[in-house]
């Protein structure tokens, strides 16, 4: 089972009590909460201050040498090219329905902040209002392109340094400590990725974007040292380290798993640092082998894990039509146009954290509503086979190798804008549906090689099945073109499932 996805933002306040005076640590009788609650903000605040302010002694300290491990597929099974037609089921009713194993339980999900509470009819929440589109502005009069967005920082007015070895990035961690420029630059960016309403790993591309931009004659190894200094001072994880050949990388602490990404495991922290680089987006270039990095005390906090999931995002407008149609049924409206390019190359986090993303509410709103109207009269089995033949159709099946040339998965919305998609997309549009259109609890699962759903239904069908937590889920397979609710691919009717997410009320 995938592990829930935790944010890690309150973890650090968490261990910084323990870091400090017991006295300053326990609230005393007379202290409110509140008065409590602002001394240990504050004893943070001071504490990470006085890492970053030791950050060039580490980098100038001893360096260790880490083995890099090659990204882990998520599944070495290769997916069907073609998919078989389905075969009719036996006439219902059947004495019982033909289990599937059972799946390994998995722990309930808790509810994310970032998706509204499933019910036959939910009220979404307001889609977030987008960002004015950029303009110059005093001190931001630097135009970078963000993926298409056209957007403004300040000039390139810090000096990078050249950096031939290791205690040259202690040197220009010291200089950047010490400028304004620095200083603005940070406050700027971060203002940016405000306003886009960009999670962790955005803001890194945001970074990324900026310094390629404006300083494309620095070394890379000035680059990455910018890049490390200035998210190091927004209070992510990131190290900077050095590969086998002198490249310059960064190494950056995610809150979920991901996978075709060169990683390394820093034992004493118990933490996985994944590989990047400048420029790099899917991580097929970098080197295997040992990298080195510089030793920094257990019991130091070097920050938050870069959050991957994605919600309320606010770019400035950039309206694209959109038109779905299936099984008599036709949806349609907009989606931002800047979400193509930005979602393209995103990390292969887990199908969990690309089921309960949430990149354009406004789109999923205008689904939802207008699928409401087309399936409200029908009774439920019938409702469900209808939207099932409706995801089933409303684009071509393909593999992602053959459309793409790289493993891609989709979050929800790209379903919109491409018009071929493989089994996992598919799933993750149909079971977000299934919710929130019908109000059917269902879980998204995983054979190998095939992502597909299963369905809970109020009255009993015949067809493929299994039983979890004592209740019936029938699978639904939203890429088994034809099929229909109870019917699963021939090749995984004695497979056992993993649930990647569970959709409940």
């Amino acid at each position: 089972m995938l592990k829930s996805i935790i944010s890690t933002t309150a973890a650090g306040l968490l261990g910084v009590s323990l870091l400090l005076p017991a006295d300053a640590a326990a609230q005393t009788n007379n202290q409110s909460f509140d008065e409590f609650r602002a001394g240990l903000h504050r004893d943070y605040k001071q504490f990470r201050q006085s890492v970053l302010e030791d950050y060039d002694k580490f980098l100038e300290g001893v360096w260790a040498d880490y083995q890099v491990f090659k990204g882990v597929k998520r599944d070495e099974t290769p997916k069907p090219d073609v998919i078989p037609e389905p075969k009719q089921l036996p006439a219902e009713p059947l004495p019982s329905p033909a289990p599937v194993k059972k799946p390994k339980p998995a722990p309930k999900p808790k509810p994310s902040p970032s998706v509204p509470k499933p019910g036959p009819k939910p009220a979404p929440k307001p889609a977030p209002k987008p960002a004015p589109a950029p303009k110059p502005s005093g001190d931001r009069n630097f135009k970078f392109d963000y993926f298409g967005i056209p957007s403004y920082a300040p000039g390139p007015a810090i000096q990078l340094s050249a950096i031939n070895n290791q205690r040259d990035f202690a040197s220009q961690w010291r200089s950047l400590a010490e400028s304004k420029a620095a200083a603005d630059l940070i406050a700027s960016l971060q203002s940016t990725a405000a306003e886009y309403g960009l999670n962790g790993y955005l803001t890194y591309e945001l970074v990324s974007a900026y310094i390629q931009a404006a300083y494309p004659n620095a070394s890379r190894s000035s680059k990455h040292s910018l890049a490390h200094f200035i998210l190091a001072n927004m209070g992510y994880d990131v190290r900077l380290a050095l590969g086998q050949d002198g490249r310059a990388l960064l190494l950056m602490a995610l809150d979920d798993k991901v996978y075709a990404r060169p990683y390394l495991d820093l034992g004493n922290r118990n933490t996985r640092y994944y590989v990047f680089e400048l420029g790099q987006p899917d991580g097929t270039k970098t080197t295997i082998g040992m990298i080195s990095t510089c030793e920094i005390p257990d019991g130091v906090d070097c920050g938050r894990s870069i959050d991957m999931l994605i919600s309320g995002l606010t770019l400035p407008e950039n309206p694209v039509p959109f038109k779905l149609t299936g099984a008599g049924m036709t949806v349609e409206g907009t989606t931002n146009g800047w979400y193509k390019d930005m979602l393209y190359r995103y990390p292969q986090i887990s199908m969990k954290g690309f089921a309960i993303s949430e990149v354009d509410p406004a789109a999923r709103k205008a689904i939802v509503d207008q699928l409401h109207q087309q399936l409200d009269s029908l009774p439920q089995r019938q409702a469900v086979d209808k939207l099932l033949q409706f995801v089933q159709q409303i684009t071509e099946y393909t593999t992602d190798g053959n459309y793409h040339g790289f493993e891609k998965p989709y979050f929800m919305e790209e379903m919109l804008v491409y018009p071929k998609s493989d089994c996992e997309d598919r799933a993750i549009f149909y079971t977000y549906l299934l919710n929130r259109v019908l109000g059917v609890d269902n879980h998204l699962i995983a054979y190998p090689g095939h992502e597909s759903a299963s369905v809970c239904l109020d009255e009993p069908i015949s067809g493929d099945s299994y039983t979890y937590d004592g209740r019936t889920f029938y699978i639904s397979d939203p890429t088994y073109i034809g099929a229909r609710t109870g019917m699963c691919m021939p090749n995984y009717r004695t497979t056992e499932p993993k649930i990647d997410h569970y959709y409940k009320k």
